[in-house]
């Protein structure tokens, strides 16, 4: 049996500018994205990648954040409309958010996020609580670590329950399906570009869960240029990229049939 996942991230529609950006941290994700980012991320990978991603009919799609930039409704809403072929296709859809969506405390910020956060997982409603996604051949652990922060971060944070949570689930590693990590940030922290100001504080227990073989697969986004690392017990952290900057994704086979060492099949694909 062969079960595939196509795993995709850091999209970042583009900042909409509003009167109450000038109040929070969204003026600076909105410099950020309409003056840097302008012109360096192109929606149209996004709406290449889905007809592509549907034509491919995977068993489910892992989407690992950063959907907007500042996290203002209007750029939510865009999203949504882009996301809905996804949606609608049938096929499930795992979505952890990333730091640009959980960017502010604004409330009507936060509840953009939470009914953008429903209508991609099948209704599910958000909470800092982590969840086990288990309909498949494999289980796969959604991890939430992004937090409202100062403006100078963009780090994630990773709460002693949701390491007590792993700690149980890895507790039956070997004796039941594969468990996988789906979070936005990267949990091994050697990466040059995760730095203190951008990495995952707390994340100890998943990163000795990949480095003893418990986690099988660390699926992340975050940085930009994505890479696949290999551990010395075979467990792997995949970093999708961003979509929109470089067109690229993971295409992941999981054969149930196949030698322990050779289960998993990981391809980095491009919309280019």
């Amino acid at each position: 049996m062969k079960y595939t996942i196509l795993h995709f991230s850091d999209v970042h529609f583009p900042a909409e500018l509003s009167c109450r950006s000038f109040f929070d941290k969204r003026i600076l994700g909105c410099c950020n994205s309409l003056l840097i980012r302008k012109g360096k991320y192109k929606l149209e990978y996004f709406r290449d990648a889905v007809p592509l991603f549907l034509e491919k009919k995977p068993d489910l799609f892992v989407f690992t954040g950063d959907a907007v930039s500042s996290a203002d409704p209007r750029e939510f809403q865009k999203a949504l409309a882009a996301f809905q072929p996804l949606i609608d296709s049938g096929i499930p859809l795992l979505y952890v958010p990333g730091n640009h969506d959980l960017y502010v405390r604004d409330r009507y910020c936060r509840k953009a996020m939470e009914d953008f956060y429903a209508a991609l997982n099948g209704g599910r409603s958000y909470s800092d609580s982590p969840w086990l996604y288990d309909a498949g051949p494999v289980r796969i652990a959604a991890i939430h670590c992004a937090k409202p922060l100062s403006w100078y971060f963009s780090c994630g944070m990773m709460s002693q329950q949701t390491g007590d949570f792993l700690r149980k689930q890895m507790e039956t590693a070997g004796t039941t399906a594969p468990l996988l990590l789906a979070g936005h940030f990267p949990v091994i922290t050697d990466h040059p570009l995760l730095d203190f100001r951008r990495k995952l504080y707390g994340a100890k227990i998943a990163a000795e869960g990949l480095e003893n073989g418990k986690i099988a697969l660390s699926l992340c986004g975050h940085v930009h240029q994505g890479y696949e690392r290999v551990l010395p017990s075979g467990s792997l952290e995949l970093c999708a990229g961003s979509l929109t900057k470089h067109g690229s994704y993971l295409e992941i086979t999981y054969d149930t049939d196949a030698a322990a060492e050779k289960n998993f099949c990981v391809k980095r694909r491009s919309v280019l």
